[in-house]
């Protein structure tokens, strides 16, 4: 995993982050213009990530186990 890989990953895991500290600040308007907006978005970006990590995870993990009985 590259820098510019670890950069894309740090702005997408922080988005909801800014986004909560955000509404504190424009709270009715931020809350029915943008989070309602792009809320699903993040929920399913956040889950895709998990679910990458998860399968790239076992994966390497099996080919660690495979390679060992070899």
């Amino acid at each position: 995993m590259g820098i510019n890989d670890g950069i894309a990953n740090s702005i997408v895991s922080e988005a909801n982050r800014f986004l909560i500290n955000y509404k504190t600040i424009y709270t009715a308007q931020f809350h029915l213009y943008i989070y309602l907006t792009i809320a699903d978005v993040l929920d399913v970006l956040s889950l895709i990530n998990c679910y990458v990590g998860f399968t790239v995870s076992s994966a390497f993990s099996e080919f660690h186990l495979f390679s060992e009985k070899l």
